[in-house]
C-alpha cells in the first residue's frame, strides 16, 4: 500500500531528484537512491517498522548513511515511518502469536528503537483493561496441550509463564486456576480464534 500512496499522492520520489551536477556521479547516486527507495517500499510492505528499525536494515544493505537519513526524515514527513503506530502494531501482533508479560514486551519495543514514552502508551492500549491476566490465560492454555498428563504440571506452568515475562502474582493467580479446572475436568483445546464483539 506503501507504494499506491506514493503515486496516489503525486509524490517525487528520491530517485528523480538531481543532487550532482556530474551526469555519471548523479546517475550513479540516483541508481543508489531507487535501488534504496525501493528496498524501504518493499521493507515497509510486509509490516510497519520503526524509524530506527528501516535504517538498521538499510545500513544492514550497504546503503550511504547521510542517503538513508534523508529518506528516513522523508518518509516521516509523508507518514510512510510512525513509531507510535509501529509500536501499537508490533504489541497487537506479538500478543496475538505469542501472549507474553508486559517486561518482556516492553524488552521488545525497546529492542526495534521505541522510546519509553511510546512503550508505555502501546503496552496500555495492548493490554487494555484485564493487563496482562488474560494475556497469561491464554499462554498458559495454550502450553496446556504440551504439559497434559505429564507430572508436576502447576510448577512447569510457572516456570513458563514467568519465562514469558508474566509477574510472579499474575502467573500463580492463572496456573492455579487452570490446575483446579484441570482437576475437575480436563480443558478442551484451547481455540484462539478471536471472537466478534
Amino acid at each position: 500500500w506503501v507504494s499506491r500512496r506514493i503515486k496516489g499522492l503525486g509524490l517525487v520520489s528520491f530517485a528523480n531528484q538531481k543532487t550532482s551536477n556530474d551526469n555519471q556521479q548523479g546517475e550513479g547516486l540516483a541508481s543508489v537512491r531507487e535501488r534504496m527507495e525501493a528496498s524501504a517500499l518493499r521493507i515497509l510492505a510486509l509490516r510497519s517498522h520503526t524509524r530506527y528499525e528501516l535504517g538498521r536494515k538499510l545500513r544492514g544493505r550497504k546503503f550511504p548513511g547521510a542517503e538513508i537519513e534523508a529518506l528516513l526524515h522523508r518518509y516521516e514527513e509523508i507518514g510512510y515511518l510512525n513509531d507510535e503506530a509501529a509500536a501499537r502494531s508490533w504489541v497487537r501482533r506479538r500478543l496475538r502469536a505469542r501472549p507474553m508479560g508486559r517486561r518482556s514486551m516492553a524488552r521488545e519495543l525497546s529492542g526495534i528503537g521505541v522510546s519509553q514514552e511510546i512503550a508505555e502508551l502501546a503496552l496500555a492500549e495492548g493490554y487494555g483493561e484485564e493487563g496482562e491476566l488474560e494475556s497469561a490465560r491464554r499462554a498458559a492454555q495454550k502450553r496446556l496441550k504440551a504439559f497434559r498428563g505429564k507430572d508436576k504440571l502447576r510448577e512447569r506452568l510457572l516456570r513458563f509463564l514467568q519465562g514469558r515475562g508474566f509477574p510472579a502474582g499474575v502467573s500463580i493467580e492463572v496456573v492455579d486456576e487452570i490446575v483446579r479446572l484441570e482437576a475437575e475436568a480436563p480443558l478442551d483445546d484451547f481455540d484462539d480464534t478471536p471472537r466478534e464483539a
